[in-house]
């Protein structure tokens, strides 16, 4: 969802939690995509990024400088979701419904 973008915080972030440029660069691309999925549909996995898997999209032993879930500067991840993830309208906006 969104346009995407990784956000300078989200580099630091990483930055402190590794020194392999690789793990960085995923964890800052898993922090964005997970804002920018909640800021998007409400769905918020930011608090268990485990749940974003990266999407490969090449066979992980290629000579290529790209990670296996990276196309065209962008990065892609599958996420499983659960009727748990989606709350009802009413929850959202903090209004109720009479039944």
């Amino acid at each position: 969802p969104g346009i995407g973008h990784v956000d300078k915080e989200e580099f630091s972030k990483a930055a402190c939690q590794s020194q392999d440029r690789d793990t960085q660069l995923v964890s800052a691309c898993k922090e964005g995509a997970a804002r920018e999925l909640f800021e998007e549909t409400g769905i918020d996995v930011r608090s268990d990024m485990d749940r974003l898997e990266p999407a490969p999209l090449r066979e992980k032993d290629t000579d290529e400088k790209l990670l296996e879930n990276e196309f065209k500067d962008r990065f892609f991840f599958f996420l499983h979701v659960s009727d748990s993830d989606f709350l009802p309208a009413a929850e959202k906006d903090g209004t109720t419904q009479a039944h």
